[in-house]
């Protein structure tokens, strides 16, 4: 069962600074059953949800597969199985989110720079996939909004800790570590 969620939740009432009228825009990179998403729009009714995954089975071969993430070993009937459910569990709320369905950084383009308050990454957990997520998605932070991800403290998964400890050394980022192995950062404004 997925906990990080009450983290997430305590960001974005962070980010309305006081006023649950307050619209937001959240990008959450790596959906799978869509539980955190449902729990997003349920929390936060002037809440928009983009919801990105590739729901794609992974190579046999790949980085990813070697990786240890449970997804990483399902097939693509199991992938579907999941989009679809991520779908259901959103649908009372399908004016509120936008899916788009494919890998992270080539949806990136689909959405502006500078609009998101909250962009939260949980893709997948490798070296090079983490720093590719947040160089696609750093830019789609609204001055003031947070960049953020999950697993940073996840034994498996230490590509997750190493990519997001290199980038924010390299950016001179300060990063909080909080709840639910959450990393997270505010982009100044």
């Amino acid at each position: 069962m997925v906990r990080y969620h009450k983290t997430l939740i305590g960001l974005l009432e962070s980010l309305q600074q006081g006023d649950p009228t307050k619209p937001l825009r959240m990008a959450e990179i790596g959906v799978c059953t869509g539980f955190a998403s449902a729990a997003m729009l349920k929390a936060f009714p002037p809440l928009h949800l983009i919801m990105v995954d590739a729901w794609k089975a992974a190579e046999p071969d790949s980085e990813y597969r070697k990786s240890g993430d449970g997804m990483s070993k399902m097939t693509q009937a199991e992938m579907d199985e999941k989009k679809q459910m991520a779908i259901d569990a959103t649908a009372f709320a399908a004016e509120r989110r936008t899916i788009l369905h494919g890998p992270s950084v080539n949806m990136a383009h689909w959405v502006d720079h500078a609009s998101q308050d909250l962009v939260f990454i949980d893709a997948e957990h490798t070296y090079p996939a983490v720093l590719a997520d947040i160089a696609a998605w750093l830019p789609k932070v609204k001055p003031g909004g947070i960049l953020c991800g999950h697993d940073y403290r996840h034994r498996r998964f230490v590509g997750v800790k190493q990519a997001v400890d290199a980038w924010a050394n390299a950016a001179g980022r300060e990063l909080r570590i909080m709840a639910g192995s959450i990393w997270a950062t505010t982009i100044g404004g």
